[in-house]
C-alpha cells in the first residue's frame, strides 16, 4: 500500500489545530457545540419547460442521449426533455422541474433537473461517461493514492443538487442530529448507519468515489472544477478562510456545469467505497472493496483549499460522527 502525505487539517474552535494522514488517520472527534441558526437560503429560480414538441420515447427504451456526456450535449432541448421524461416515468417519486444551462470552468452544459417529492431536494441527471479520475502529477498538494486513470461508468444517474439539508433531513427523518442548526444549511454529524436509514426510506444510495468525482468534475479536469488554482475557492465553496466556523445554507456559492452546489466545501460527503490505495489501471464502474475505513469528499468549513480538490480523498472510520461531514444522494437509473 502507497504512503499518503500528509495535509493539514484545521478545526476551528476549542479543537485547536489537528494534523491528519489522509491515508492513516480518521477524520477529528467532536468539534464547537451547536451555533445559531442560519437564514433561509433563496428560493430557487422557477425554469420555463415551454419549448418545441417533445419526441416521443418507446417504454423500455432508454433514450440513446443517456449513453454519453458528449452526446447529451449534443442532443437537442426537446431530445434532452424527452429523456428527462423518460426518467421521470420510471422514478414516480422524483419529478422533472425543466431544463437549465450552467457554466463553469469552461465547460457548458444543459441539464435536466428533478425534484424529489418527499424530501423536497433537487437532482441533476447525469449522463453515462468516461471521465480521468485522480489527479495529474503537477497539481499541488496531490497525495499518492489520487494516480490519474480513465473511468467510465455506464449508468446515467441522478444526483442532489446540494448536499441534504437538515429540511430534507426531518422530511425523512426526526431527531436532526447537527451541530450547526439550520434548516437549510447541510446536516451532519451523520454515521453511514444514520445515512442509510434516510437513504432507504428515500430510494436512494450513495455515490461511488468515481460518480463522485464524475458529478464534481462536471467534464472539467484541472484542481477544483472552476479551474486550476485555488485563489477562486471563495466564490465556489465555505472553506477554512471564510466559513466563520461553522457550515452555512447550501446554494449560496456558485454551481459547478452540472448545476451542483457545494461540491467544494460546507461538508465533507460520504461515499460508499471502503477506502483503498488503488492501482491507477484504467477501471468501469468502479466501487472500492469491502474496508474497515470509507471515503468522504470535497473537503469542509473547517478545511484548507488542498483538501477542496476534486481528486482529494480523506478516509475515515463509517461509524465516525462530525460536523464537518454531511452527504449528498444519487439514484442510478436501472438498465433497461
Amino acid at each position: 500500500m502507497r504512503t499518503l502525505m500528509m495535509v493539514g487539517l484545521r478545526i476551528v474552535g476549542v479543537a485547536g489545530v489537528l494534523v491528519v494522514s489522509a491515508g492513516c488517520e480518521r477524520v477529528g472527534e467532536a468539534l464547537d457545540r451547536a451555533r445559531p441558526a442560519q437564514p433561509t437560503a433563496p428560493t430557487p429560480v422557477q425554469l420555463d419547460s415551454a419549448g418545441p414538441a417533445v419526441p416521443s420515447v418507446a417504454r423500455g427504451t432508454e433514450p440513446a442521449v443517456l449513453s454519453s456526456l458528449a452526446g447529451w450535449d449534443a442532443a437537442s432541448s426537446p431530445e434532452k426533455e424527452a429523456a428527462a421524461r423518460y426518467v421521470d416515468k420510471q422514478l414516480p417519486w422524483m419529478t422533472f422541474v425543466g431544463l437549465e444551462t450552467f457554466s463553469c470552468g469552461g465547460q457548458t452544459h444543459e441539464i435536466a433537473l428533478f425534484e424529489h417529492t418527499k424530501a423536497g431536494l433537487g437532482f441533476s441527471l447525469l449522463p453515462a461517461g468516461t471521465f480521468e479520475m485522480g489527479s495529474k502529477s503537477s497539481e499541488s498538494g496531490r497525495s499518492a493514492d489520487e494516480e490519474r486513470h480513465r473511468v467510465t461508468l455506464t449508468r446515467p444517474f441522478l444526483i442532489c443538487r446540494t448536499e441534504v439539508t437538515q429540511d430534507g433531513w426531518n422530511a425523512i427523518r426526526s431527531k436532526n442530529p447537527s451541530q450547526f442548526p439550520g434548516g437549510q444549511n447541510p446536516v451532519e454529524t451523520v454515521t453511514m448507519i444514520d445515512v442509510g436509514r434516510f437513504l432507504s426510506r428515500a430510494k436512494l444510495s450513495l455515490p461511488s468515489e468515481a460518480q463522485w468525482e464524475y458529478a464534481c468534475r462536471a467534464g472539467t479536469n484541472k484542481a477544483y472544477n472552476y479551474g486550476g488554482e485555488p485563489s477562486g475557492l471563495g466564490d465556489y465553496a465555505w472553506f477554512e478562510s471564510n466559513s466563520a466556523g461553522t457550515t452555512h445554507p447550501v446554494a449560496r456559492k456558485k454551481p459547478n456545469a452540472f448545476g451542483l452546489y457545494d461540491m467544494h466545501g460546507n461538508v465533507l460527503e460520504w461515499c460508499r467505497d471502503g477506502y483503498h490505495a488503488g492501482d491507477g489501471m484504467a477501471a468501469t464502474d468502479p466501487v472500492g472493496a469491502k474496508a474497515s475505513d470509507v471515503v468522504v469528499r470535497g473537503g469542509s468549513w473547517q478545511n484548507l483549499p488542498t483538501v477542496h480538490r476534486a481528486a482529494f480523498r480523506l478516509r475515515t472510520h463509517p461509524g465516525d460522527k462530525h460536523g464537518g461531514i454531511g452527504f449528498r444522494p444519487i439514484k442510478e437509473l436501472r438498465a433497461p
